[in-house]
């Protein structure tokens, strides 16, 4: 058997490439508006409308994951994760970025439906939480993928050269998957026991989603997720152009991103160990409130000082207030945790796939919108709009069961007998 520590950096660095992969478009919309003739709400809606297609890539990859193993979901993923990242490259005209897009959405529902449904089933209750919070570090650290290609890559080889660079590591992961991860084993217990006409039967009840027992769960969760993930993107797509809008260097704009997005990591592990010590719908609630106050002060205060006291006032007050506003957005470390609790293993990876990456529409339509309203309002006025969908969440949160402390199942008590 493999050490489970191993199975949680591989899986981390899994999470890191796919959406270090799909956050490098952040940095290059202006240069691919430029190529094309297009304006930059319209290259803003052709890399993230697409996203949309993780509501599908969620449930899909969930069912392989419940069919046919968790690490087998994952790897499998991970290597579309490569071939995606060269499609996005190789796009000759907004057509083929549209669709090379979507084979981004889909596996950025695959990695994180996979991965996480792993980790959760290989880890116990009382620290599940901290075990799921380590994986999300993985998307800081793909702002740190992306920044560092956009830094190194981009002014020599372009934005198509930083996209086929991105292909690399995701085929080093795939090898690690297969050789150093193992198969849930919890999985492997409830997928295996009894006869095979019994196994075959209780594969992957999909329609099950939608029974009485879990219709309503699934429908909050999904409603959790899509406002959380339309606030964080509302806000987080556009922070290189609010840096540029109060007189960042657009050479260094990559660099300050990741500065700011740094605060993310302290916010995941965080939020990790608040689910497990007082549950998983007060540390959700206080994470949301929280970034709602942060989106607004973040959105508002640096726009005020630029008018009022110049330029080096407001870049003081993003690169105090962005690495607290980073922070509270740790929510994002509890959903795969929470997710999984709330399911049996026989629908976990699908019901806890389509939960989740529904509101990967959220993804799809937060920075169009906040493109929309900054014409208005400007950057920082559609920044802080996003405040509204984090308050509902905090609101929501609370219709969900608790599930802290919660084992998966009698499956996890026959592994351990």
């Amino acid at each position: 058997m493999k050490p489970k520590y191993a199975t949680l950096l591989i899986v981390m660095f899994a999470w890191m490439a796919d959406s270090g992969d799909s956050l490098l478009y952040s940095y290059v919309i202006g240069s691919v508006a430029k190529e094309w003739n297009i304006t930059p709400a319209m290259a803003a809606s052709i890399g993230f409308l697409p996203m949309a297609a993780a509501a599908l890539g969620g449930p899909l990859f969930g069912y392989i994951a419940d069919r046919f193993g968790r690490k087998a979901s994952l790897q499998a993923s991970v290597l579309i994760v490569a071939i995606s990242s060269l499609c996005v490259a190789f796009a000759q005209n907004p057509t083929q970025m549209v669709l090379a897009r979507i084979l981004v959405g889909l596996v950025l529902g695959g990695v994180w439906v996979a991965g996480m449904t792993l980790v959760s089933e290989t880890w116990d209750s009382s620290s599940r939480g901290k075990a799921v919070a380590v994986i999300q570090v993985g998307f800081p650290l793909g702002y740190l993928y992306a920044s560092l290609c956009t830094y190194f890559v981009a002014p020599s080889y372009g934005w198509r050269g930083a996209f086929a660079a991105c292909a690399i590591p995701p085929i080093i992961i795939a090898l690690l998957i297969r050789y150093y991860v193992d198969e849930s084993p919890v999985w492997l217990n409830a997928r295996f026991r009894g006869t095979a006409l019994q196994r075959n039967k209780d594969a992957v009840p999909i329609q099950e989603l939608f029974s009485p027992e879990h219709a309503k769960k699934v429908i909050v969760a999904s409603l959790v997720a899509f406002l959380g993930m339309y606030g964080y993107w509302a806000v987080m797509t556009w922070i290189p152009s609010y840096l540029a809008v109060v007189g960042f260097n657009a050479t260094q704009i990559p660099l300050w991103t990741f500065y700011i997005l740094t605060g993310a990591v302290v916010g995941y592990l965080m939020h990790g160990a608040v689910g497990d010590r007082f549950g998983r719908r007060r540390a959700f609630a206080l994470f949301f409130v929280a970034v709602a106050l942060m989106a607004i002060i973040f959105g508002l205060v640096p726009v005020y000082l630029h008018e009022t006291h110049g330029s080096n006032a407001a870049k003081a007050a993003i690169l105090t207030i962005g690495p607290l506003l980073a922070c509270s957005t740790g929510y994002f470390s509890g959903y795969g945790a929470y997710y999984n609790e709330l399911f049996p293993t026989r629908i976990r990876g699908s019901a806890s796939g389509f939960s989740f990456n529904v509101g990967r529409i959220g993804t799809a339509i937060g920075p169009g919108i906040t493109g929309a309203l900054a014409a208005s309002f400007g950057v920082g006025g559609a920044l802080s709009t996003a405040s509204l969908a984090f308050v509902l969440c905090a609101l929501l949160i609370y219709l969900l069961p608790e599930t802290a402390g919660k084992p998966l199942e009698p499956e996890m008590a026959k592994v351990r007998t």
